[in-house]
């Protein structure tokens, strides 16, 4: 989603009542524990735009350990 100086200063589509629906995505991996963890990404659209950050955060954060990990088939 592109932003121009109308949302930024608080006056944009937003602002008069209009919203954007939030893209669907079905983010199936293959993987059960990363698709557990990209789970969460699902309950951005209901979370304040606060919170967005730490839950970004949490799952960058989680799937690093995952990746750390790792399976063992290397």
């Amino acid at each position: 989603m592109e932003y121009d100086d109308e949302d930024v200063r608080g006056d944009g589509p937003a602002a008069s009542g209009q919203t954007t629906e939030w893209p669907q995505s079905e983010m199936a991996t293959g993987d059960g524990n990363v698709d557990n963890i990209l789970a969460r990404l699902q309950d951005l659209p209901q979370l304040p735009s606060s919170e967005h950050t730490e839950a970004y955060t949490e799952v960058h954060d989680q799937l690093m350990a995952e990746l750390d990990a790792g399976d063992g088939s290397d």
